[in-house]
């Protein structure tokens, strides 16, 4: 009984090791170097210059390729256009027409021509905002994602910018969209038109 025992073992003792050797599963501090990697990588890619907020609010405008880093966020955003002096209010209804670039997978997904765009509802409560996904709207927040609520790194961009506004975005998973906390994925926006609805 002894000799058939042994075989037994072994072979166990073998196939554990081997699946052990190929357990590719990356820790959370493993996942959030590997963000911090594509967020830099992006940067030096696309020739951004990171302004601190400091520089940026002596004019709060951005060139090109400049992008003010919120240290508190880790988002960084650049100013494309900052449309009319329409800003957003608690309670206001915003329309999202966006292209959103995964920076580790390298997937883009946009709704920039489709027939729904995004559509949320803006909410301030003391120093917290947060947007509301409508879910009837049909945008991909809602039907690709299944998301309640926005990225909160959209919401960085909302005091500095007005009505029908074109701003670009690096968010770091913690400011992202359900998908991209799960998975520790940061984003580039390209946020074609923000529209605030009153």
């Amino acid at each position: 009984m002894k000799n058939l025992f042994l075989p037994f073992l072994l072979a166990a003792v073998v196939l554990g090791g081997i699946f052990q050797s190929c357990d590719n599963t990356k820790t959370y501090a493993e996942r959030m170097a590997d963000e911090r990697k594509a967020i830099n990588k992006y940067i030096k890619d696309q020739n951004i210059k990171v302004l601190t907020v400091e520089e940026f609010e002596k004019d709060t405008v951005t060139a090109e390729n400049e992008y003010v880093l919120f240290p508190n966020t880790g988002v960084y955003m650049n100013i494309v256009s900052r449309g009319t002096n329409l800003s957003a209010k608690n309670g206001d209804i915003l329309i999202a027409r966006f292209l959103e670039h995964n920076l580790i997978s390298g997937d883009t997904l946009s709704n920039i021509k489709a027939a729904s765009p995004d559509v949320f509802t803006y909410r301030l409560s003391g120093n917290s905002a947060y947007g509301q996904v409508k879910y009837n709207s049909g945008g991909l927040l809602a039907s690709y994602y299944e998301v309640a609520t926005v990225p909160a790194g959209w919401l960085v961009a909302l005091p500095y910018v007005g009505d029908s506004a074109h701003v670009k975005l690096i968010v770091p998973h913690k400011y992202g969209h359900d998908a991209a906390m799960e998975y520790v994925y940061p984003y580039a926006y390209d946020m074609r038109r923000i529209t605030i609805y009153k």
